[in-house]
């Protein structure tokens, strides 16, 4: 059951991250995959400091937030961005998503806790 979630977790999750890819990224600024990075890490943060363990964590926290987040693409995009010459914008691209991933992670912690 616990592969059943985790599978059908990843599929809600990489539709999402596609989605909203396609509506927000831009030609020279990834703003899609830097808002469910984003998103994905304070929305892990907040089901983490829940507890929330078993099925539901196979299905919310390995399953869709694993699928939505994406760092595979979102290296890739470093890369593209450094290919087009535009190497001060992939080098604050790369410290915001990592700054920036883990305050959230850490607001979605506190949140969570709060309740």
């Amino acid at each position: 059951m616990t592969i059943v979630l985790l599978s059908a977790g990843g599929f809600f999750g990489a539709i999402c991250r596609a989605f909203v890819s396609m509506k927000l990224n831009r030609q020279h600024t990834p703003y899609g995959t830097l808002l469910v990075n984003l998103l994905g890490s304070f929305l892990l943060g907040f089901v983490l400091s829940l507890g929330v363990n078993g099925y539901l964590y196979a299905f919310a926290a390995l399953g869709f937030l694993g699928a939505f987040t994406t760092f595979s693409t979102f290296y890739v995009e470093i890369v593209k961005l450094m290919m087009k010459r535009r190497t001060g914008r992939a080098i604050a691209y790369l410290f915001l998503t990592y700054a920036a991933g883990v305050l959230f992670a850490a607001l979605g912690f506190f949140t969570g806790n709060s309740f």
